[in-house]
């Protein structure tokens, strides 16, 4: 599944290219555009009820405020956990967890923003 969007990304990327510069892109440059399209092909969360599965007994926890003006996100691992804010929506919660799983996923490919 992966391999077969790389595929795609590379193909779709390399008519690009040689449209732009008139010549085929180094290897330096696609692998950058490999890099570049990694983000878009990590999947969304699943969120069931208040937490999300982040995998390697990780996961999103989302619990709505007392006041219920906002929410409190957490992202919780074997040894602790990590607040990552209040975001005033469920949808801006899962939004900002999404976004710290995809930046988890990147460190650990050893690719930084």
């Amino acid at each position: 599944m992966m391999r077969d969007k790389i595929v795609k990304v590379m193909i779709a990327r390399d008519n690009a290219f040689h449209m732009a510069h008139r010549r085929q892109a180094t290897n330096l440059e696609k692998a950058s555009a490999i890099v570049a399209a990694l983000p878009d092909m990590i999947p969304d969360l699943v969120w069931t009820g208040p937490c999300a599965d982040a995998g390697n007994g990780c996961y999103y926890q989302m619990l709505e405020s007392q006041s219920g003006r906002s929410f409190q996100l957490t992202f919780i691992f074997r040894n602790g956990s990590h607040s990552l804010g209040y975001p005033k929506t469920a949808d801006h919660a899962k939004a900002a967890a999404n976004e710290h799983h995809k930046v988890a996923v990147m460190a650990a490919l050893g690719v930084s923003s």
